[in-house]
C-alpha cells in the first residue's frame, strides 16, 4: 500500500481490503502518504471480516463498511451433521449467514441476486456482540 501511494498518489478513491489485518495495515500506509480515508474523504475503505477490531474503525469512520466472513460455522456444521446421522440427506448448498457493517448514514439498501439484503448499523451493543 506504501507503494501505491507513492506511485498512484491521487489517482485512487477506493481501497478494498480481504480482511481486517490488511485494512489496519493500509490505514497506516496511507496515514503515511498523507492520504484521508472512509466517509467523507479521499479513499473509501472496505473491508471484510468484521471482526471487533474491524467494527471498531468503522465506529470510528475509518472504514466505511465492514463485511463478516462468519467464522463461527460450527453450529451449521453441527446441523448438517446430525441429520446425517438421523439418516437424511442434508441441502445440497449451505450457506453460513454473514452480517454487513456500517454507519448509519452509509448504510445502502441492495440486493443479491434478487434477493433484497441489510446491512447492520454499527453500535457500540453490535461491537459488544462480535467475535
Amino acid at each position: 500500500m506504501e507503494s501505491y501511494c507513492k506511485s498512484y498518489a491521487g489517482q485512487f478513491n477506493v481501497v478494498v481490503c480481504e480482511n481486517d489485518n490488511e485494512a489496519f495495515g493500509a490505514m497506516t500506509a496511507m496515514d503515511n502518504a498523507g492520504v484521508t480515508y472512509g466517509p467523507g474523504n479521499d479513499v473509501i475503505l472496505i473491508s471484510y471480516d468484521a471482526c471487533t477490531a474491524g467494527l471498531k474503525e468503522v465506529q470510528a469512520g475509518k472504514i466505511t463498511a465492514d463485511f463478516e466472513c462468519n467464522p463461527l460455522a460450527a453450529p451449521t456444521v453441527e446441523g448438517v451433521i446430525k441429520t446425517l446421522e438421523s439418516g437424511g440427506t442434508p441441502e445440497a448448498q449451505i450457506l453460513v449467514p454473514d452480517n454487513w457493517y456500517a454507519l448509519k448514514d452509509q448504510i445502502v439498501d441492495f440486493s443479491v441476486d434478487g434477493k433484497a439484503m441489510s446491512m447492520i448499523e454499527v453500535t457500540d451493543e453490535v461491537i459488544e456482540a462480535q467475535y
